[in-house]
């Protein structure tokens, strides 16, 4: 698909593509070189140069671009020069990093042609990339019962003998990655593989639910057992594609009152997927960006601080009452819980994530923009601020497996794990709403905070 001109500007506002001239006194200018679906460039040039009949001379261009990987770009000559007999060699600019271009610049006249600096005598067309896309079975219930034997499988299958798992790509398993990587003729090592069946088959199986159960026993209905049991189900994928049901559900109820299928029959996938687009935002993934830090962060800060404070965890469950406690869970902890404990967790809540998305948004700019100063600046201050909510974190754990007497090594297993997946899920879940609600495309920016960690550490130039 070609680009259109306001296609063109919106993703130079982004970032995917990125025009600058070498020329300080002839900067690029968006009003006078973007036209209807192209971009007019120039040459490299600082005085007219004169082609002669036949001659074909190789020059660069005074433009520097960059283009992301979704978008490729298309050389072309422009019209009003190919009837003077000039011709600009033709061909498809790749993605990647800012390069000036290779021009080749043909007189096919039979009389000289004149080309001043600020002749525009070739255009570049941007094309958006689009992927293919594997099909995949649609995620139900059944996927839940299926995925047990087909972990099973995996377990005694060899290094070339692997299935697609089911419910894969939608909640995400080391046999779909393994998988994946097969098709695309990637081999791994025997030590990996077998890390991997180790992996998945903790993960896949009702392992760590059954085992909260069998160690709680007769203590399974009380507060502090439900809040294990839950905590234990966020290790079972089988839980996972439970959520990704009801999300695709309620996705669906909602796409449906926004789109009724009795006014749009055939709607398209663009139309579905998105509403209000003339805003520029996505109100559905900022509620539930908001939802996130008042309901599921907040808990664990406010459990978090009165750990810290050393009162027990079980107090804190003490003021939910009723179901409407729960619901009302942001209300309820400032108008029955401690104070202190509801000010310093939703202050921290809050200000930590805002933090990290800056700092991130740092690391992006300096990947963006080739800054290093930047790159370095940003990743140790995210990494200050995912180390200060992971000690909080892990002073939580320490407190809860002592109140509950944990066996010494499910003690040090749980103080050790639990802060990094609780910043893993609550911090990535969260900046992908976050990413998503300014209609962003996560897989991007997490590719370019990627990348920014290997300048970090030197992997990357």
């Amino acid at each position: 698909m070609v680009l259109s001109k306001e296609r063109i500007k919106e993703e130079l506002s982004r970032g995917n593509i990125r025009i600058n001239s070498i020329d300080r006194n002839s900067p690029f200018n968006e009003g006078v070189q973007i036209q209807g679906s192209s971009v007019d460039l120039y040459l490299a040039i600082n005085n007219p140069i004169t082609i002669k009949p036949g001659q074909t001379i190789a020059l660069k261009s005074r433009e520097i671009i960059y283009m992301s990987d979704k978008l490729t770009g298309f050389i072309a000559p422009r019209r009003r020069w190919m009837e003077k007999g000039v011709f600009v060699g033709s061909g498809y600019i790749q993605s990647g990093d800012m390069n000036q271009l290779d021009v080749f610049v043909s007189n096919i006249s039979d009389h000289d042609v004149t080309i001043n600096p600020n002749d525009s005598i070739y255009q570049i067309i941007f094309f958006e990339v689009i992927p293919f896309i594997k099909r995949y079975e649609k995620t139900n219930l059944l996927s839940i019962i299926k995925d047990i034997p087909s972990v099973l499988d995996f377990l005694v299958s060899s290094k070339r003998d692997v299935e697609k798992p089911p419910a894969y790509p939608d909640v995400w398993c080391l046999q779909g990655k393994y998988w994946e990587d097969l098709e695309e003729g990637k081999q791994k090592g025997i030590f990996k593989f077998l890390f991997y069946k180790i992996v998945d088959f903790l993960w896949r199986l009702p392992i760590f639910p059954l085992l909260a159960i069998w160690f709680l026993r007769g203590n399974i209905f009380t507060v502090y057992g439900i809040f294990f049991l839950l905590i234990s189900l966020l290790f079972y994928r089988g839980f996972w594609i439970f959520i990704d049901i009801l999300r695709m559900w309620l996705d669906g109820i909602w796409k449906n009152h926004i789109y009724p299928l009795y006014l749009y029959k055939e709607p398209s996938p663009q139309l579905r997927n998105e509403w209000m687009r003339s805003s520029g935002v996505n109100i559905i993934y900022f509620i539930a960006f908001i939802v996130f830090i008042f309901y599921i962060e907040l808990f664990f800060w406010y459990l978090a601080f009165y750990t810290i404070l050393g009162k027990s965890i079980v107090d804190a469950f003490r003021i939910f009452k009723a179901p409407i406690d729960w619901i009302l869970l942001p209300f309820s902890l400032g108008a029955y819980g401690d104070k202190k404990v509801f000010g310093g967790a939703i202050s921290l809540a809050f200000l930590l994530e805002f933090a990290l998305l800056f700092t991130l948004g740092m690391i992006e700019h300096g990947v963006e923009s080739f800054n290093k100063l930047l790159i370095r600046v940003g990743v140790i201050l995210s990494f200050l601020a995912a180390l200060l909510e992971a000690l909080v974190m892990g002073t939580m754990a320490k407190g809860i497996s002592k109140e509950f007497n944990f066996p010494p090594l499910l003690s040090y297993v749980f103080i050790f794990v639990f802060p990094i997946l609780e910043v893993i899920m609550t911090r990535g879940l969260e900046t992908n709403f976050f990413l998503k609600g300014r209609k962003q495309r996560p897989k991007e920016y997490w590719m370019k905070i990627w990348k920014g960690l290997e300048i970090f550490f030197g992997l990357k130039v």
